[in-house]
Protein backbone atom coordinates (compact mmCIF):
# COMPACT_ATOMS: atom_id res chain seq x y z
CA UNK A 1 0.00 0.00 0.00
CA UNK A 2 1.61 3.10 -1.17
CA UNK A 3 -0.20 6.28 0.41
CA UNK A 4 1.22 9.85 -0.85
CA UNK A 5 0.14 13.08 0.58
CA UNK A 6 -0.13 16.52 -0.67
CA UNK A 7 1.18 19.12 0.72
CA UNK A 8 0.96 22.39 -1.30
CA UNK A 9 1.90 25.89 -0.12
CA UNK A 10 2.86 29.01 -1.62
CA UNK A 11 3.53 31.64 1.14
CA UNK A 12 4.60 34.58 -0.63
CA UNK A 13 5.80 37.21 -0.10
CA UNK A 14 6.14 40.80 -2.21
CA UNK A 15 8.92 43.48 -1.12
CA UNK A 16 8.74 47.04 -3.78
CA UNK A 17 10.54 49.68 -3.80
CA UNK A 18 8.48 52.07 -2.26
CA UNK A 19 9.18 50.20 1.12
CA UNK A 20 5.52 48.72 0.83
CA UNK A 21 5.26 45.10 1.50
CA UNK A 22 2.53 42.18 0.89
CA UNK A 23 2.51 38.88 2.56
CA UNK A 24 -0.23 36.21 1.08
CA UNK A 25 -0.91 32.63 1.17
CA UNK A 26 -4.07 30.11 0.94
CA UNK A 27 -5.53 27.50 1.50
CA UNK A 28 -7.08 25.08 -0.81
CA UNK A 29 -4.22 22.55 -2.35
CA UNK A 30 -3.73 22.58 -5.86
CA UNK A 31 -5.35 25.81 -6.35
CA UNK A 32 -3.63 27.67 -4.04
CA UNK A 33 -1.00 28.81 -6.93
CA UNK A 34 -3.51 30.15 -9.22
CA UNK A 35 -5.10 32.51 -6.35
CA UNK A 36 -2.05 33.61 -4.90
CA UNK A 37 -0.62 34.90 -8.69
CA UNK A 38 -3.91 36.29 -9.41
CA UNK A 39 -3.77 37.76 -6.31
CA UNK A 40 -0.42 39.63 -7.00
CA UNK A 41 -1.46 40.59 -10.21
CA UNK A 42 -4.69 42.10 -9.09
CA UNK A 43 -2.29 44.18 -6.64
CA UNK A 44 -0.28 45.24 -8.33
CA UNK A 45 -1.08 44.93 -12.09
CA UNK A 46 -3.73 46.64 -11.90
CA UNK A 47 -3.84 48.59 -8.81
CA UNK A 48 -6.27 46.80 -6.56
CA UNK A 49 -6.74 47.18 -3.01
CA UNK A 50 -6.81 44.25 -0.40
CA UNK A 51 -10.57 44.69 -0.29
CA UNK A 52 -11.24 44.68 -4.46
CA UNK A 53 -8.63 41.94 -5.03
CA UNK A 54 -10.28 39.39 -2.61
CA UNK A 55 -13.68 40.21 -4.09
CA UNK A 56 -12.53 40.13 -7.58
CA UNK A 57 -13.82 37.18 -9.48
CA UNK A 58 -11.14 34.49 -10.14
CA UNK A 59 -10.43 31.46 -12.80
CA UNK A 60 -8.85 28.37 -11.25
CA UNK A 61 -6.87 26.58 -13.67
CA UNK A 62 -5.88 23.36 -10.78
CA UNK A 63 -3.15 21.86 -13.64
CA UNK A 64 -5.32 19.41 -15.37
CA UNK A 65 -7.77 20.27 -18.43
CA UNK A 66 -10.68 21.21 -15.70
CA UNK A 67 -11.19 25.12 -15.85
CA UNK A 68 -13.49 26.33 -13.05
CA UNK A 69 -14.72 30.24 -13.15
CA UNK A 70 -16.18 32.19 -10.32
CA UNK A 71 -19.76 32.54 -11.21
CA UNK A 72 -19.61 36.94 -10.33
CA UNK A 73 -16.94 37.04 -13.00
CA UNK A 74 -18.04 39.36 -15.79
CA UNK A 75 -20.53 37.56 -18.51
CA UNK A 76 -17.91 38.32 -21.56
CA UNK A 77 -15.22 37.10 -19.51
CA UNK A 78 -16.91 34.26 -18.82
CA UNK A 79 -18.13 33.92 -22.52
CA UNK A 80 -14.10 34.24 -23.59
CA UNK A 81 -13.35 31.27 -21.08
CA UNK A 82 -15.97 28.93 -22.21
CA UNK A 83 -15.46 29.43 -25.66
CA UNK A 84 -11.88 28.73 -25.27
CA UNK A 85 -12.17 25.73 -23.25
CA UNK A 86 -15.74 24.33 -23.91
CA UNK A 87 -15.04 22.11 -20.49
CA UNK A 88 -14.52 24.91 -18.36
CA UNK A 89 -17.67 24.92 -15.40
CA UNK A 90 -18.77 28.13 -13.93
CA UNK A 91 -19.40 28.19 -10.08
CA UNK A 92 -20.73 29.51 -6.84
CA UNK A 93 -18.60 32.10 -4.97
CA UNK A 94 -18.11 29.74 -1.49
CA UNK A 95 -15.61 27.09 0.56
CA UNK A 96 -17.45 24.17 0.52
CA UNK A 97 -16.82 22.09 -2.00
CA UNK A 98 -13.52 23.00 -2.50
CA UNK A 99 -13.09 24.91 -5.40
CA UNK A 100 -11.27 28.12 -5.44
CA UNK A 101 -8.31 28.35 -2.66
CA UNK A 102 -9.15 30.69 0.57
CA UNK A 103 -6.62 33.50 0.36
CA UNK A 104 -5.66 35.18 2.64
CA UNK A 105 -3.19 38.52 2.52
CA UNK A 106 -2.03 40.97 4.94
CA UNK A 107 -0.05 44.51 3.24
CA UNK A 108 2.07 47.04 4.93
CA UNK A 109 1.66 50.71 2.82
CA UNK A 110 4.40 52.75 2.23
CA UNK A 111 3.59 55.07 4.58
CA UNK A 112 3.34 52.04 7.13
CA UNK A 113 -0.52 51.82 7.36
CA UNK A 114 -1.48 48.19 7.66
CA UNK A 115 -4.33 46.27 5.89
CA UNK A 116 -5.60 42.98 5.76
CA UNK A 117 -7.66 40.80 3.75
CA UNK A 118 -9.19 37.35 3.60
CA UNK A 119 -11.26 35.41 0.74
CA UNK A 120 -15.09 36.25 1.59
CA UNK A 121 -17.00 33.15 1.77
CA UNK A 122 -13.81 31.48 4.16
CA UNK A 123 -14.54 31.72 7.82
CA UNK A 124 -11.53 33.63 8.52
CA UNK A 125 -13.65 36.40 7.01
CA UNK A 126 -16.32 36.01 9.76
CA UNK A 127 -13.57 35.53 12.23
CA UNK A 128 -12.17 39.26 11.02
CA UNK A 129 -15.67 40.83 11.03
CA UNK A 130 -16.27 39.68 14.65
Amino acid sequence: LCISFLCNMLPTVVRRDDGSAMALGASGGRKILASVFQLVSFVLDYGMDLDAAVHCARIDVSGNEDVGVMAHMAKEIIGAVVERYPTARVFPNGVSPNLFACPQVVMRGADGALSGAVFVASPHAAALAA
